[in-house]
C-alpha cells in the first residue's frame, strides 16, 4: 500500500464511524506521512545519487590532478572514492541531505586534508583539490537529485 493510500484510507475510516477529524489534522497526518517518506528517500535514492557525483568528483578533481609515486592510492577499495567511506544524514526540520566524505587514515581527516591542502612529509605543498563543492554543483546543474527525490517519492505512492 502506498502512502497516500494509507492516508487517505485513514481518513475515510475516520469519517466513516471511526472518529471525526478536522481537514487540519487531515493535513497534518499527510504532512507528517510525507515527510517521512521524504526522509527515507533522501537517505536511499538522492544519497546513492549524491555519492555518485561525489565518487566521480574525486576522480576529477584529485585523483586526475598528480599521479603519487610514494604512495598507491587505494580508491575504491577504501579510498576517497570508496563509497563506503561517504555518509548520508538527513535534517528531517529541514529536509536536507549532506553526503560526506568521511575518510580517515590513522585519525586524520583524509577528506578535509584534501580539500584544505597540506604540507607532506617531503616538506613540498599539495594544494587544496575540494571536491565535495563540485559535486554539489554538478547535481544541481543536473536536476538529478531532483529527479532521484521525485522517482523515490513516486515509487511510495506520492
Amino acid at each position: 500500500m502506498r502512502g497516500h493510500e494509507i492516508c487517505f484510507r485513514a481518513l475515510a475510516y475516520r469519517r466513516n464511524g471511526g472518529g471525526e477529524m478536522s481537514i487540519e489534522a487531515d493535513v497534518n497526518l499527510f504532512m507528517k506521512q510525507l515527510d517521512t517518506a521524504i526522509s527515507k528517500v533522501l537517505l536511499t535514492d538522492v544519497s546513492e545519487v549524491a555519492k555518485n557525483a561525489l565518487r566521480e568528483a574525486v576522480y576529477e578533481e584529485v585523483y586526475a590532478a598528480y599521479t603519487p609515486t610514494v604512495y598507491v592510492r587505494q580508491m575504491d577499495s577504501g579510498g576517497l572514492s570508496d563509497k563506503e567511506n561517504m555518509m548520508a544524514t538527513v535534517d528531517v526540520a529541514s529536509r536536507t541531505l549532506e553526503v560526506e566524505d568521511v575518510r580517515s587514515d590513522n585519525g586524520t581527516n583524509v577528506a578535509a586534508k584534501v580539500e584544505s591542502g597540506y604540507k607532506m612529509q617531503n616538506g613540498a605543498e599539495m594544494g587544496a583539490r575540494p571536491f565535495h563543492k563540485p559535486a554539489e554543483d554538478r547535481l544541481i546543474a543536473t536536476g538529478e537529485a531532483e529527479s532521484a527525490l521525485e522517482a523515490g517519492l513516486r515509487g511510495l505512492g506520492f
